[in-house]
Parts: structure tokens; C-alpha cells; sequence
């Protein structure tokens, strides 16, 4: 299913107002192939199913299934689109080097273009997604979203302070400004979310075990004076976990299940 955000239709006014002009057509056929290039490696994954949402800061693609995904697997599909636009751009550009056609130009332009800023490291962008998985590496679940979220506000206020620098300049770039107060607002959301995702996480993954009969297990030792709230952020995203509580001196008290701490 295809939607259209309530605020994409003013951005596109607020772009014609100000003369924006281009090589529209190309970059809007680099946009769609790269979302294209997300959804096939997906598909490749074993993930199916999308709906297609067109925003303000461009085309934003929520597979059905992919919050099952693994990070490593999420990885792969948020950096492949990236990925897609830089290649695109060096093959176009040796191409320009070679025959000094315009139309290359401009492919390898819109490419660029597309590449940079998707790899900007804030939500929805997938460069907010790949840092995401990243930090995942040595953080738990809800940790991640708050570090991650806290670099996409940071990102969104720099932006801000560019667009009001080039305005004491004498020059007009309306779109920075937008873009960085869309990246807070899309920041602040993704942490307002994070208890819902946490609870449908916990629902996946029951799912996923009851599909797939087996689900990898995360030990972890845990002090005996911490809280249950405590015990429910270390809960992983794709595994279940086992809590090993310990004393002051480090001894071995006893064994808490994931299920205790969510039914607690």
C-alpha cells in the first residue's frame, strides 16, 4: 500500500515557491530504485510484504515483516540502498569523465546526492538505521534507540543552525531548515515508540519461537538489588534471556527467566 504523508503535499508548495529546480525527474527514478534495491534485499532475506510511504524528506519503506529481523540482517537492508546510489554515482561519473554527456551528469548528481543524504545519521534516513544496528553491537535494545535517537536530534539541530547561519549570509535554503526540524520531530517519535516496540518485540518473539521451535538463548549475570525495570532493559530483542543473580561478593543466588521479569 502506497500512502502519502499530511505534510509532503506543503513541502513540495514551499519548494516550488522558493524555484526549486533540477533534474527532477532523474532524482525522483533514484529515489524509487533505491527504495527498490531495500524491498529485493528483503525479499532475498525472507521478508515480504511492504507498504510505500512518500514523507517530506522523501520515500520511506516499512516492510511488514522486518521487525523480526535481526540487526545484522537489518543492517543489510538499510545500507544496501546506500549502497545502490554510490555505486550508480561512480559508474555515471566515470561515464561523464569519458563522453562529457549531461544526462550523466545529472544521473551521477541525483545519485551523490541521494547517496549523502540518506547516509546522514538520523531517523527515519537509513543512516539513522545503520547506526542503530551499530551501536546494538555493545548496547541493549532500549539503550540503542536512546543514544541513537539523542545523535538524530543532535543531527536535526546542526542542520537548524546551518540553515540559520546561510540566512545571516544573505542566501535563502529553506529546505536545510525543514529537513533538520523533521529529523527531531521523527527522533522524538522513534522515543516516544520504544515501550510499544520493546512489548512487540516480546510478541514477535514468542511467535517466532512457537514458528521456528528453537530461539538462541543470552545469558547475563545481574546484581540482586537491581529492579525489575532493570531486568526488562537487558531484555534482547532476538533472544531469550537468562539472568544469573549474584550478590555483593559476587556468589551465586539464583536463576530468573525472561517470562518472570515480564510477568512480574
Amino acid at each position: 500500500m502506497i500512502k502519502i504523508s499530511k505534510l509532503f503535499i506543503p513541502y513540495i508548495i514551499i519548494l516550488i515557491i522558493i524555484g526549486f529546480s533540477g533534474g527532477i525527474m532523474w532524482d525522483i527514478i533514484a529515489v524509487f530504485t533505491h527504495e527498490a534495491v531495500h524491498y529485493f534485499t528483503a525479499l532475498k532475506l525472507g521478508y515480504y510484504g511492504y507498504d510505500l510511504e512518500i514523507k517530506p524528506i522523501g520515500l520511506n519503506l516499512k516492510l511488514k515483516d522486518i521487525e523480526d529481523a535481526s540487526f545484522k540482517e537489518d543492517l543489510y537492508i538499510s545500507i544496501s540502498g546506500p549502497l545502490y546510489n554510490l555505486i550508480v554515482y561512480i559508474i555515471f561519473y566515470i561515464l561523464f569523465a569519458n563522453y562529457k554527456l549531461e544526462v550523466f551528469q545529472i544521473i551521477y548528481f541525483s545519485n551523490l546526492s541521494i547517496f549523502l543524504f540518506n547516509i546522514i545519521p538520523a531517523f527515519p534516513l537509513d543512516g539513522g538505521r545503520v547506526l542503530r544496528d551499530i551501536i546494538y553491537l555493545k548496547r541493549n535494545y532500549k539503550k540503542t534507540v536512546y543514544i541513537s535517537s539523542n545523535i538524530s536530534i543532535i543531527t536535526g539541530i546542526l542542520f537548524i543552525l546551518i540553515a540559520i547561519y546561510i540566512f545571516t549570509k544573505g542566501k535563502n535554503n529553506i529546505s536545510i531548515l525543514i529537513l533538520g526540524v523533521f529529523l527531531i520531530y521523527y527522533a522524538i517519535l522513534e522515543r516516544k515508540r520504544i515501550v510499544y516496540f520493546i512489548m512487540g518485540d516480546i510478541i514477535r518473539k514468542r511467535y517466532k519461537f512457537n514458528k521456528n521451535k528453537n530461539i538462541e538463548n543470552r545469558c547475563l549475570s545481574i546484581f540482586y538489588k537491581c529492579s525489575l525495570l532493570d531486568g526488562a532493559k537487558l531484555i534482547d530483542k532476538n533472544r531469550y534471556g537468562l539472568f544469573y543473580v549474584l550478590d555483593d561478593e559476587m556468589k551465586f543466588i539464583g536463576l530468573v527467566f525472561e517470562w518472570e521479569i515480564i510477568e512480574s
